[in-house]
């Protein structure tokens, strides 16, 4: 009896384990779900069974919930939009504003599992409803498009190029295949970050500009300063590599820094995995290198911190100009 007592625990403590293990996102999803979860607007449970398939209500959540933070208005349900499926009230929300209309004969189908084809379909239609400028790329085509449905075709090369969904590998898309729920997450935190410059409209114009290697405090004892940014023209896109300084540190480092930089078209792109070396006086060096489309134009750079604000308290309001 006691053998077979322990051999229970210990399958149950090994079950638990692989549990704890397997219920973890991928390393490409983890920066993109931690900065999702800091900004506390999402429910708790959609940061659980990363791996699982998403299903139809659970995008429609997180696209929804996206709108709502980027706009800072909650959505209000057309009273004369109803579901014979669901009552959900982030599926009638969806529905309210032009995202699903859902499956035909009044059912939202909440638990159907999305298809990749289906998910960049859902997201042509928040685009379109968010005002976004998008760019168009008539050059590229996934070797499998034959497999893609008629009206999926547009989305699925409009979400590519404007790196809000990509293929799987060797240049397929996979349209049929499923969505997990972790490549769903990364995906509404692109959304967010290419909104950024919506999230308050007076926080460009209210930024100091400052020049390089001025020194800008920021934490109230750490001096940044900027020391160099390079822009270099290639074939099919352009780089900017950055190098800044960070003084007066001892031994303390602004939590987890990167760079954003914004571009013309309203969008940002989130900078990290810098090198960083120290040099004499407790100075950290940090470089690091962005590529970007050639048919954008990076404007500025500001210093950011891990802690994402809904109202974009950065610990510094300075932004550096890119000039090409």
């Amino acid at each position: 009896m006691k053998k077979t007592i322990a051999i229970l625990i210990c399958s149950l403590m090994f079950s638990s384990l692989s549990f704890a293990v397997i219920d973890q996102p991928s390393i490409w999803a983890e920066d993109f779900i931690e900065e999702l979860k800091a900004y506390d607007q999402i429910r708790s449970n959609a940061f659980e069974g990363y791996q699982d398939d998403i299903t139809r209500a659970e995008f429609v959540y997180l696209t929804v919930k996206m709108i709502e933070i980027v706009t800072h208005e909650t959505i209000e349900v057309d009273s004369s939009i109803s579901f014979t499926d669901t009552n959900d009230i982030y599926a009638l929300k969806g529905a309210t504003i032009g995202i699903t209309s859902g499956i035909g004969d009044g059912k939202f189908g909440p638990d159907m599992l999305l298809t990749r084809e289906q998910m960049a379909t859902l997201l042509l239609n928040t685009l379109d409803l968010m005002d976004m400028n998008t760019l168009i790329n008539t050059d590229y085509k996934f070797v499998d498009d034959s497999e893609f449905s008629s009206w999926a075709k547009e989305a699925i090369y409009l979400v590519k190029a404007n790196d809000i969904m990509s293929g799987v590998g060797n240049d397929k898309f996979n349209a049929a295949g499923k969505t997990s729920k972790e490549a769903a997450l990364v995906v509404v935190t692109k959304l967010i970050r290419k909104n950024l410059h919506k999230l308050d409209n007076t926080f460009i114009n209210n930024m100091n500009k400052t020049s390089l290697n001025v020194a800008v405090t920021v934490n109230d004892s750490i001096e940044v300063i900027m020391e160099k940014i390079t822009v270099s023209e290639k074939p099919s896109i352009n780089t900017l590599t950055f190098t800044y300084s960070q003084k007066n540190i001892s031994n303390k480092d602004i939590p987890e820094s990167s760079l954003r930089v914004f571009f013309s078209d309203g969008s940002s792109e989130l900078i990290k995995g810098f090198s960083k070396y120290y040099s004499p006086g407790s100075t950290k060096i940090r470089t690091s290198s962005l590529d970007y489309s050639k048919l954008k134009t990076p404007l500025f750079v500001i210093i950011e911190t891990s802690t994402i604000d809904i109202n974009l308290n950065l610990p510094t309001m300075t932004k550096w100009i890119i000039e090409e």
